[in-house]
């Protein structure tokens, strides 16, 4: 088995990224994924009423 490592960047409602990051967080527990960091909400700028979530990510495949 390979990795794969990105960094990803998650922009959305407080309750998107909420529901996101449960994602990603359910397929780091089955194995399909590696979570090797993740930020903190930072509010988007401007007006918007959006936030964004960094991620640096390892995905497991077989090869």
């Amino acid at each position: 088995m390979s990795s794969h490592r990105i960094k990803m960047r998650l922009s959305g409602t407080k309750e998107d990224l909420e529901k996101w990051l449960w994602f990603v967080g359910k397929m780091d527990q089955k194995g399909l994924v590696e979570i090797i960091n993740r930020s903190e909400a930072y509010p988007n700028r401007g007006e918007s009423k959006e936030s964004r979530v960094y991620l640096e990510i390892n995905l497991n495949i077989e090869d």
